[in-house]
């Protein structure tokens, strides 16, 4: 529901009746090839152990122990306790190396923060446009994910580079 005084926007994004439960209807392409997609991957990645070659299995193993070794090394005794004295350049690689692992709070905060603008701006907030989803803006999601808050600027706009119209 709107607030009263929103300006009407049309976009075409979102015209038309929303889905229903994906379980409780009847399914479209879009539905089917999303299924097909993700089960095309996992059955993909069943597969994979029994296609791989040796230089695969290698490149794995070795991504891995760098990312490992990237972690431990760059990461844990270099940068947390300055265990030791490197040269920049190798400090640089073994940080480099790292950040492949994709560990750390950093990427827990990031994810997190993602799910938290778009599940609370989709259930709380002011709606400035009259859009036909339930987005919103909230301020201080605004603040804690550098502009992501303004939801309901976003869906009103999809193509527009600023967050923050107001």
């Amino acid at each position: 529901m709107a607030a009263a005084g929103a300006l009407a926007v049309k976009t075409l994004e979102f015209e038309g009746k929303q889905k229903g439960w994906f379980w409780f209807r009847k399914w479209d392409l879009e539905d089917m090839s999303s299924i097909c997609w993700f089960t095309g991957i996992h059955v993909l990645a069943a597969c994979a152990p029994f296609v791989f070659d040796r230089g695969a299995i290698r490149l794995c193993v070795g991504f891995a122990l760098l990312s490992a070794f990237g972690m431990t090394l760059g990461y844990h005794r270099l940068l947390c306790h300055r265990s030791f004295k490197i040269p920049k350049w190798l400090e640089y690689f073994f940080v480099y190396c790292g950040a492949h692992a994709f560990q750390g709070m950093r990427a827990v905060v990031i994810h997190h923060f993602a799910a938290l603008a778009s599940y609370v701006s989709h259930k709380w907030g002011e709606r400035p446009w009259n859009t036909s989803d339930t987005s919103t803006n909230k301020w201080w999601v605004a603040v804690l994910t550098l502009g992501e808050g303004w939801h309901n600027n976003h869906h009103a706009f999809p193509r527009s580079a600023r967050h923050g119209l107001e």
